[in-house]
């Protein structure tokens, strides 16, 4: 059987993301005051401080990771690219539904891995320029043991602070890998609502999952 969408083969991406994303304390700073290096550097280090590490419930983490996962990601952005040409003749319904059911799968993706987390930090290398003023942040996300998984973040500066568009993986964009696995759905299924119903469905095995496991 074909993976889902959603299981798209890269296990460091889910660490690495959420090692990035899920700063749980500090106020978001604008993106004019912080340099993208720090952005990343600064939401690791709170991540693994107020969550992986955190003695709080499951429903607690995952409530955490949804704000963090809304407030850092430009979901409305890389819902658009994933959807491509598609994008453009959805009724706003469909966009609308389209787009909260993608934010809550990759958070209940997410979600179910925490448990995962076995002591990896990461290590900001460098930046450089991106197009329309953002900026490509290198990081190694640094194992307990074997060697490290390369990661970049391709960030955009809005007005409340950075957002990220992409997480490109040892050399693989999870943008266009859904992009290329979301065009597959739609051409099977006829169309977006095809893989709005294909969303939700996989949302509403993921909540039950996660519940099975809470307590």
């Amino acid at each position: 059987m074909r993976p889902m969408p959603h299981d798209i083969r890269l296990p460091h991406a889910v660490l690495a993301l959420a090692v990035c994303l899920l700063l749980a304390v500090a106020a978001p700073a604008r993106a004019a005051e912080q340099s993208p290096e720090a952005f990343v550097d600064e939401v690791a280090r709170e991540a693994i401080e107020n969550v992986f590490t955190a003695d709080i419930p499951r429903a607690e983490k995952v409530e955490r990771f949804r704000t963090m996962f809304t407030r850092y990601f430009d979901v409305a952005t890389i819902g658009r690219f994933v959807v491509g040409s598609h994008w453009r003749v959805a009724s706003p319904e469909q966009k609308k539904a389209f787009i909260e059911a993608f934010r809550e799968m990759n958070v209940l993706t997410w979600a179910r891995r925490f448990d995962e987390y076995g002591g990896q930090t990461l290590d900001v290398v460098d930046s450089q320029p991106d197009d329309n003023g953002g900026a490509l942040v290198s990081a190694e996300i640094v194992q307990p043991s074997g060697p490290p998984v390369i990661v970049t973040w391709r960030l955009r500066s809005r007005d409340d602070g950075w957002q990220v568009i992409d997480l490109v993986v040892e050399g693989v964009s999870m943008a266009i890998t859904y992009r290329s696995e979301y065009a597959s759905v739609i051409r099977q299924s006829g169309g977006i609502d095809g893989l709005i119903e294909m969303l939700d469905g996989k949302v509403a095995e993921l909540k039950q999952q996660l519940l099975g496991q809470e307590g």
